[in-house]
């Protein structure tokens, strides 16, 4: 896991460059729509220089898009299950895609290989990539978020929004 300083230089430096934001997540398994949540609070807030897609359970349908928009940094929001039993479900983790490629860590309910897409996006952009996840508590289908999902989601858009406003 990085640390919040890391994550800050990658904010500032995302800020002169193009960021785009992708917000994963499927609203109908409980945390898991904590991405989709947090694309609807964010809408509307940044300028021109931040890209905002909600990209349901799709991840890998947006991986061209970070090319195309010339990105330099690319935030994926995501509930991330953390692999760590002693994890408590809300704790919010600002990782690098490296910080994950060797541990037992899924997003959610996609299973794209944390290997595989940071292959492809060093071959195919070049842009520096993080990670904002979100431990969840429940990803049962037909189940409603967490309550500590849904704290999660006020931290995030109370951190994130004052960061990436012009």
């Amino acid at each position: 896991m990085s640390s919040t300083k890391e994550f800050l230089s990658f904010i500032k430096s995302a800020k002169e460059g193009k960021l785009i934001i992708l917000c994963v997540g499927n609203d109908l398994r409980g945390d898991d729509g904590i991405g989709p949540v947090i694309y609807n609070r964010l809408q509307g807030q940044f300028g021109k220089h931040i890209l905002l897609y909600n990209v349901g359970g799709s991840l890998e349908n947006y991986l061209s898009v970070i090319s195309k928009e010339n990105a330099t940094h690319c935030l994926i929001i995501d509930a991330v299950d953390f692999g760590n039993n002693e994890i408590t479900a809300g704790t919010i983790g600002f990782f690098k895609p490296l910080d994950l490629e060797d541990k037992q860590v899924t997003f959610s309910t996609h299973f794209i290989p944390m290997k595989v897409f940071v292959e492809y996006m060093k071959k195919n952009s070049g842009a520096i990539i993080r990670i904002l996840g979100v431990q969840p508590k429940n990803l049962d289908f037909g189940s409603k978020m967490s309550l500590e999902a849904l704290n999660a989601i006020d931290k995030v858009i109370n951190f994130l929004v004052p960061l990436l406003q012009d």
